[in-house]
């Protein structure tokens, strides 16, 4: 479950992305989630999530393991509404 101060939803990992981000994906953590949006009129809204980055720090400086992450995956942020989540 990811919650912001909006509200909260549920974020959908598959087994791959788990475990490359899994060191990041403890409760309390504060990340941000790159991923795709899931709706229906069925269920509530999902996060299927395709990255996971630290947030970051208070003057908006990304971790050295992060900022490599970041761009060794930049096509994933194309096209991609980015939204931070406290996990």
């Amino acid at each position: 479950m990811l919650e912001d101060i909006y509200g909260s939803m549920e974020l959908l990992l598959f087994p791959k992305v788990l475990a490359q981000y899994s060191h990041l994906i403890t409760e309390g953590n504060i990340v941000r989630v790159v991923g795709r949006l899931s709706t229906s009129e069925e269920q509530d809204t999902k996060l299927i999530c395709e990255a996971v980055f630290e947030a970051p720090d208070k003057n908006g400086e990304m971790a050295q393991s992060s900022k490599r992450k970041k761009e060794s995956s930049r096509l994933i942020f194309e096209g991609e509404q980015q939204r931070g989540y406290g996990v």
